[in-house]
């Protein structure tokens, strides 16, 4: 079985109800989404399933971490996730896919059995982590930051010169108050 595989979740022949299930997010995960941004993490991805008759509804939460390397002085670190979102996307059952005008809305066909949501699981996942990553800021914790780093960086620090005004401008300048 592919791992691709484990994120599909079958619905035919399901009576109306809540289904839960329970995935693991790792470096196998971002193999098979195929991308370059994460390369690792620990967490487990809790996804429940509320099936009725012409749609399925999907309540997504994870729990666990992922290292990062701190934005500021790159020290090794690690974020937390502990997030919970209700009905991230919704699954219309028996609709054309042009009867689909958000993102959070996924047609299935007629005949369709099962779901892959593994695309959608990257977008959660991906919805949770900082654009800046800071670690160390983020856990209270700026000791972990590099402190070698950081005192390098301040030592470069670029300094602003007091802008002079172009004599060419400061008379333009000069006829504009004269009017």
């Amino acid at each position: 079985m592919k791992k691709w595989d484990e994120f599909t979740i079958p619905f035919l022949g399901l009576e109306p109800g809540k289904y839960e299930y329970e995935f693991k997010i790792d470096s196998e995960f971002f193999e098979i989404i195929e991308t370059d941004l994460y390369t690792s993490a620990n967490i487990k991805l809790f996804v429940t399933m509320h099936k009725s008759s012409t749609m399925l509804s999907f309540d997504l939460a994870i729990k666990g971490t992922m290292p990062a390397e701190c934005y500021r002085c790159l020290a090794n670190s690690e974020i937390n996730f502990d997030a919970k979102e209700e009905k991230f996307f919704v699954a219309k059952i028996g609709s054309d896919i042009s009867d689909s005008s958000s993102e959070e809305i996924i047609a299935i066909g007629h005949g369709e059995s099962s779901i892959n949501i593994v695309q959608q699981v990257f977008d959660f996942f991906h919805s949770q982590v900082p654009q800046t990553i800071l670690p160390c800021e983020i856990n209270n914790n700026y000791k972990l930051c590099n402190q070698e780093v950081l005192e390098k960086l301040n030592a470069v620090s670029v300094k602003t010169e007091q802008n002079k005004v172009d004599p060419r401008w400061e008379a333009l300048s000069k006829l504009k108050d004269k009017n």
